[in-house]
C-alpha cells in the first residue's frame, strides 16, 4: 500500500470525520473520558482543515489516519505541571484517529514518524503531545517510539492530560 502524509483538504473531510467519529464513539462506548459526544466535532475538523492544521495519511483517495498538527500550537503547554525536555519550538499533535478498517496496522506510529520527519525538515526539533489517563493505546505507544512523560496539562472542565515530548 502506497501511503502518503499530507495536509488535509476539504475533499478529505468525510474520511477524516469518519475516523474521528468512530474513534470518539469507541472511546465513549468503553467509558473513556478523553473525548465526548460533542468533542471532537465536525466544526472543529473543518476549522483544522481551513486553518491548515489538519493532516492525513492517505492511500489513494482513502483517509487512513487524521490528526491536527501545529507549530507551537498549544498555549496550555506553557502551564505544564511538570517539566518539558525543551523550551524551543515544537510541533503538537492533537486528535489522532485511525480509520477503523486499518486499526492494528501501525498507522499511529507511522503518523508520528511522518510528523517527526516533517518537523526535522523545517528545523523543529521537538514534538509534544498529550493524552488522557485512560487512553491505554497511546500511553503504551508513546514511550515505545521515544516519547518521554513530562507532566500534566490541565484542560479545565475536560480534565488533566498526560503530556509527552520527544526531542528529534
Amino acid at each position: 500500500m502506497n501511503i502518503i502524509f499530507r495536509q488535509a483538504t476539504l475533499s478529505d473531510f468525510n474520511g477524516a470525520w469518519t475516523a474521528l467519529d468512530n474513534a470518539r464513539n469507541m472511546m465513549i462506548s468503553i467509558g473513556r473520558k478523553q473525548w465526548s459526544a460533542s468533542y471532537p466535532s465536525q466544526e472543529i475538523l473543518l476549522c483544522d482543515i481551513r486553518e491548515g492544521h489538519g493532516y492525513v495519511l492517505v492511500s489513494g483517495e482513502e483517509v487512513l489516519a487524521y490528526a491536527a498538527v501545529a507549530l507551537n500550537g498549544e498555549p496550555l503547554y506553557d502551564d505544564l505541571d511538570g517539566h518539558w525536555l525543551s523550551e524551543s519550538d515544537y510541533m503538537v499533535v492533537h486528535r489522532l484517529a485511525v480509520n477503523t478498517s486499518h486499526r492494528g496496522e501501525g498507522l499511529s506510529k507511522r503518523y508520528f514518524a511522518e510528523v517527526e520527519n516533517w518537523a526535522k525538515s523545517i528545523g523543529v526539533n521537538s514534538i509534544k503531545v498529550d493524552t488522557n489517563h485512560d487512553n491505554v493505546e497511546m500511553l503504551d505507544m508513546l514511550p515505545k517510539i521515544g516519547y518521554v512523560y513530562c507532566g500534566e496539562v490541565d484542560y479545565g472542565v475536560k480534565g488533566k492530560r498526560m503530556a509527552y515530548e520527544k526531542l528529534l
